[in-house]
Parts: C-alpha cells; structure tokens; sequence
C-alpha cells in the first residue's frame, strides 16, 4: 500500500492484492482477489484494466480511479460500498461472457454488450444507455437497480427476480423476458417482444405498452 508501480509491461493479478493510497501506471488484468482497502487509488495510463475474474472489492471511503485507456468487465465480482471512478477520456466497458456480480458499487457503463455467460444484480446500482444480451447470455435482476436510457435488446434472457428496472429505455425481447419474483410489477417501459413474456410468479403489468408478436 502507499506505493506506486508502472512499466511498459502488464501486470495481472492471480492471487491476493492490495491497494491503500497506491497508484499502477501500467496495464492490469484481475483474476484474482483485489482489495482496495483504503484512500484514494489509481490505475493510470491508455491501456486497458481488464476484469477477468475473480473479486474487486472496494471498502468504504476508499476510491479506486481509472485514468485513461478503457476499464473492461468481462467476469468477476464487483463489490464493496466504496467507488470505482473514471477520468481522463477513461470509458467502462460490460462486454465479454463470464459470470459477472455486482454487490454494492453504483457504475455506469458506456458500453453494454454481453455476449455471453451472465451478470447477477444483487445490490448496488448499473446505468446504461442501451446494448445487448445476446442469446445464451442472463441479466437477473435480484436488488440494486438497473437504470437504462436506451434501445436494449434482449435476445438471451432478462429475468426481473427482484431489485429495480428504471429509466425509459425501450426493451426489444427476441429472447426471453422472466418475472420470477411475487408480487405485483409495473414495467413503465416500452417493450417489444416477439420472443417469450414468462410470468413464473405474481403480475407483470406491461404499462409502457409496446408491440407483441411473441408469447
């Protein structure tokens, strides 16, 4: 901790690290345990912070700072009740096809195009403008909130477990669109499906209208 590293190479973290007032001016790819423990941290430079898998967990009050280059999720946990922020022109990505968890962060994407595997909600929050799911691929809602601005289309499944869907982005569902949570639900969103509405527990009440030519 308190340190700073850097060089031309890349560093990927397999096992346990440690960040407290430290700053990485070099590419980095975690598939391991990254534990921002405390202060403010940064990981600088043009080049890509890869989220492979493994857990990033930011406590609370501490920062984690991406400067430059592009942060892409593409598996792992997200945790923590600190902050993973951007500056520098830096943009993050949710691409790729692992087993994706957010647990606590709010983030928002400039990017959103899962290819594959899955991304679970539990608390926390995720903003996006839009993207896709492509077929294989499950976004589960379960807490937190997911706020969406524009076109998203589902053609793998969104299943809406619990947790909140916000923003006036319309849903396009080639795939499937799940309500596995009881209770009552009022999507204010547009949806177009020509894939499958699966009510498996309580209401869905489709208010934001749409077209439907599936089931």
């Amino acid at each position: 901790t308190g340190r700073t590293i850097g060089g031309n190479g890349k560093l990927t973290n397999y096992g346990s690290m440690t960040m407290g007032s430290s700053t990485l001016n070099a590419n980095f790819a975690n598939f391991g345990l990254l534990t921002v423990a405390s202060g403010n941290n940064t990981i600088s430079g043009t080049g890509a912070f890869d989220i492979d898998g493994g857990t990033i967990s930011i406590a609370s009050g501490a920062t984690l700072l991406k400067s430059g280059g592009t942060v892409n999720w593409h598996g792992g946990t997200l945790a923590g009740a600190g902050a993973l922020n951007l500056a520098g022109g830096a943009t993050f990505n949710v691409n790729g096809s692992g087993a994706r968890v957010l647990n606590g962060l709010s983030l928002t994407a400039n990017s959103f195009d899962v290819a594959g595997g899955s991304l679970d909600l539990l608390s926390g929050s995720l903003a996006i403008s839009g993207g896709s799911l492509a077929a294989g691929s499950t976004l589960t809602l379960h807490g937190g909130t997911l706020s969406n601005s524009g076109p998203l289309n589902v053609a793998g499944a969104l299943d809406l477990a619990g947790g909140a869907l916000a923003g006036a982005g319309t849903l396009n569902v080639s795939g499937a669109l799940i309500k596995s949570a009881s209770g009552t639900l009022a999507l204010n969103q547009i949806v177009n499906n020509s894939g499958l509405v699966d009510v498996q527990a309580g209401t869905l009440n489709l208010a934001g209208g749409g077209t439907h030519t599936g089931s």
